[in-house]
């Protein structure tokens, strides 16, 4: 699959292609993060014009693996200006499910390689969204 995307930017480079936000939200249901992260990158504007499917993309990225979750909170976090209100009720509806889970498979920090740091980043952006969204601090405090 990132040997296609590979492909895609290629001929997105190489010819000039005008940038569809398909581009964007295909990469994120495939956990193509690198991709994402280029596209995020040199496409920036784009997305900000698109930023209600990129932002509801990215919050199902969440519901659909749980795999990649640094890379999920560093997007996240690079996303901040664009996340609408509702954007971040969904976002913290996941988190708040999947967080206190005590099966180990639906634990949303369960499939990361350092836990802690995946905590970490949760927190800074959990601050950073209370910081930007009043009103959404009693629920981000209660996680």
């Amino acid at each position: 699959m990132s040997r296609k995307f590979r492909l895609a930017l290629q001929y997105m480079i190489q010819f000039d292609v005008e940038f569809e936000i398909d581009f964007f939200t295909f990469a994120l249901e495939s956990n193509a993060y690198d991709i994402a992260f280029y596209l995020r990158m040199r496409f920036e504007e784009q997305l900000f014009i698109h930023a209600n499917r990129a932002i509801d993309a990215h919050v199902n990225s969440y519901k659909l693996n749980q795999k990649f979750l640094k890379a999920k909170l560093h997007l996240s976090k690079s996303l901040l200006p664009i996340f609408n209100f509702n954007g971040v009720k969904e976002l913290l509806s996941i988190l708040q499910l999947k967080i206190p889970d005590p099966s180990l498979e639906n634990n949303l920090f369960s499939h990361c390689a350092n836990p802690l740091l995946s905590m970490c980043l949760m927190y800074e952006f959990l601050f950073l969204l209370t910081k930007r969204f009043f009103s959404l601090t009693y629920q981000c405090n209660t996680l």
